[in-house]
């Protein structure tokens, strides 16, 4: 292939397609000068006369201006509007100079070529006036002329050929386009992985954070309390192994979901007897259980509004105060509908605050406030001071916490602030944008708007061919009511399927097609009078209407087909209407003669059906190729994180996982009476520290950004076959 504009200088297409052009003229030449030496040798002298040396001298100069703009067209890539104003000059020119018997046939061709490339290279505001240009050197009319003979022929299909040619390169700049963007992609392919590998270690790690490290806490702080008050409240040591078991479980499962990966779930799901279940039993009234799967119903999509995070906060501060930890909570503001993402970290800033309050300040009574207002929600959690020492409790933490925390509040455009209180203790305080969602607005651009668009098209289609019948020159037949509603049927018909014509395009046209042919059929049979194919013909826009349908939101190949089918139908259409028509005497044949020739308007049909594929390029839709090449980067970007994943789900089987299943464990013997229930909740307080102490061992390594396997270098590309070149 060529260079483009910014190549350097003309390449060897660029050379190529000029030579084509100036070949085909010389041969054209060659070939008229022999044949009229044949018809004048046929004709005696009469074809050697005076008049040779003219003929021989235009031929020339025809030539000259050929291979002139031959020339310009080797620079139609680097300078497109100059060499097409100069493709067009000569064209005009020589129609104006010459005679029409000089051969320069090939000067409208390079008007076509110069047109095509100026559309690749410039905008179309650029490319449809010269277009315009184009189509207006067709030859005026002479003294007397009139513009309602040949002439007007001449300027409609120009017209139809120049925006032709205009459609087909704005359609090849934006393959280009679209080209050109998926192999940037493919040949940064190691970038877009490190970069979606580096996304997927701060997501496991924020969420392993936000999930497991404040379960885990949870269940140390209140093992080593039960453990403390076993002789005088021995109920606690139920309570505490009861939730030890099923949020044990809950974090299996949330690990299991997260990297999934984690083998072992399925064993520890499976594993005690009926213990289990008395632990389950026992755990759904446990409060801190309950604000683990508060957790999962915060993040479904289902639970859409301010009602969902009402609903949880109350289950997830109860678990806190069921470790001795006062918490009230209080709630603001009118309930509105909250955006998802505004949903979930408002309830983590809320669980991280309480996390952070009941390692440090054990004991301490938390105030947890949310306020919904017009434009934000306010959450701000604050804990008097300490009452007792934290002890140890303080070495449980990551120190990642309010870390994450601001990361989420500013991806949203809201501000986050922590600090000590004024009366001592900590506050943390989180603004986030919320605006109410008034109904009703923006409706035009939402889905109504296209919607409307197929309304007013089947309405244009349906009732606009009955009011011209209605009222203009068939207003007399009109006035039968039986024909009349026949009609009415049959234009409805004809017209409903325009308001399929972006789910099924394909269908809508095939419907409009077999409607125009039955109505065709029923005028040839006599079933309706000849006079009412003059609505059909009013009513035939709806088949151009779908047509560009077809190329706009039908399939992405094989559309091809669909003004061939127009343009055969339509012959079939006009050889049944010239069977049922009284004045002619035509036999069935003429339909078969008729679709044939109905080849013919094919041409003048693909201006509407590139107007329909412009627009789906326009919307960035890629084709087969451009699918390919993105399936290919998304595929070595998924091999990245799922590595990272798999290096996630190894972490968590060496540390994490193994001291939660025998923290599950020992809270279910304990509960089965097994084992000691002191020795159990020993031995599943040590469990949760171990995996605190493990999981804060693996969000080092994961914030050490190592890299991702298959990262180390660059990595042979190698592209998916290009069927159209």
């Amino acid at each position: 292939m060529g260079r483009g504009p910014t190549g350097g200088g003309p390449g060897a297409a660029d050379v190529a397609v000029p030579a084509l052009l100036v070949a085909g003229h010389v041969t054209a030449v060659l070939l008229g000068g022999v044949l009229d030496g044949f018809a004048g040798g046929a004709g005696g002298e009469g074809g050697a006369g005076g008049g040779g040396g003219g003929v021989a001298v235009q031929s020339a100069a025809g030539c000259l201006v050929v291979l002139l703009t031959a020339v310009a067209l080797v620079w139609r890539r680097t300078a497109p509007a100059p060499v097409c104003c100069a493709a067009l000059c000569a064209d005009a020119a020589t129609r104006a100079l010459l005679p029409q018997s000089a051969p320069t046939a090939a000067l409208p061709v390079a008007v076509w070529v110069a047109l095509y490339s100026l559309s690749v290279h410039r905008p179309v505001r650029v490319a449809l006036p010269v277009a315009a240009l184009a189509t207006a050197a067709t030859p005026l009319p002479g003294p007397g002329g009139d513009l309602a003979g040949p002439l007007l022929d001449d300027l409609v299909a120009g017209a139809l050929l120049h925006a032709a040619v205009v459609l087909a390169g704005r359609l090849w700049a934006h393959r280009k386009d679209r080209r050109a963007r998926a192999l940037a992609r493919l040949a940064d392919v190691a970038g877009e992985r490190r970069v979606a590998a580096a996304a997927e270690r701060e997501r496991l790690a924020r969420d392993l954070h936000d999930t497991a490290g404040h379960h885990f806490t949870a269940l140390a702080v209140q093992g080593a309390a039960a453990r403390r008050l076993l002789d005088t409240h021995p109920e606690l040591a139920d309570e505490a192994l009861a939730a030890g078991a099923a949020v044990g479980r809950d974090v299996l499962a949330t690990l299991g979901a997260m990297v999934a990966a984690v083998a072992d779930v399925g064993s520890v799901r499976g594993g005690g007897d009926g213990g289990t279940e008395r632990a389950e039993g026992t755990a759904r009234a446990e409060g801190t259980a309950g604000a683990a799967r508060a957790e999962g119903a915060v993040e479904t999509e289902g639970a859409a509004g301010d009602t969902a995070l009402y609903d949880v906060l109350p289950s997830l501060c109860a678990g806190l105060e069921r470790l001795g930890t006062p918490v009230s909570l209080d709630l603001r503001g009118r309930p509105r509908a909250l955006p998802p993402d505004v949903r979930v970290t408002a309830y983590r800033v809320v669980q991280e605050s309480l996390t952070n309050a009941m390692r440090y300040a054990p004991g301490a009574p938390v105030t947890v406030h949310v306020r919904r207002s017009e434009a934000e929600l306010t959450v701000t959690v604050s804990n008097a001071p300490a009452p007792r020492p934290a002890g140890g409790a303080t070495a449980w933490g990551s120190g990642r916490g309010l870390g994450h925390l601001r990361e989420r509040v500013a991806a949203l455009g809201g501000r986050l602030t922590a600090g000590p209180g004024e009366r001592g203790g900590w506050t943390v305080a989180a603004n986030l944008p919320a605006p109410v969602r008034r109904a009703g607005r923006g409706w035009w651009r939402a889905a109504w708007w296209p919607r409307a668009v197929d309304v007013a098209a089947f309405a244009a289609c349906a009732a606009g061919p009955l009011l011209a019948t209605v009222a203009g020159p068939f207003a007399a037949a009109a006035r039968d009511g039986a024909q009349l509603a026949l009609l009415a049927c049959l234009v409805t018909a004809h017209a409903a399927p325009l308001l399929l014509r972006r789910r099924a395009p394909a269908t809508a046209l095939a419907v409009l097609l077999a409607v125009s042919l039955a109505w065709t059929a029923a005028t040839a049979a006599g079933v309706l009078g000849f006079t009412w194919l003059t609505v059909l013909a009013l009513a035939w826009p709806g088949e151009l209407i779908a047509l560009h349908a077809v190329g706009a939101y039908g399939p992405a190949r094989a559309t091809w087909p669909a003004p061939v089918a127009v343009g055969v139908v339509g012959g079939a259409a006009l050889g049944l209407a010239a069977v049922g028509d009284p004045a002619e005497a035509a036999g069935p044949g003429t339909v078969a003669v008729t679709a044939a020739l109905g080849l013919a308007a094919v041409p003048w049909l693909l201006p509407v059906w590139g107007l329909g594929l412009l627009a789906r390029a326009r919307r960035g839709e890629d084709g087969p190729w451009e699918r390919r090449v993105l399936d290919a980067v998304a595929v070595r970007v998924g091999d990245a994180v799922s590595g990272e994943r798999r290096r996630v789900a190894t972490a968590l089987h060496g540390t994490v996982v193994g001291h939660t299943v025998r923290l599950v464990r020992s809270a279910e013997a304990g509960l089965a009476g097994t084992a000691d229930r002191g020795s159990a909740l020993a031995e599943m307080t040590t469990a949760a520290r171990g995996a605190l102490a493990g999981l804060r061992d693996l969000l080092d390594a994961l914030d050490a950004h190592p890299p991702a396997p298959g990262l180390g270098g660059p990595e042979p590309v190698r592209l998916p076959p290009d069927g159209v070149r």
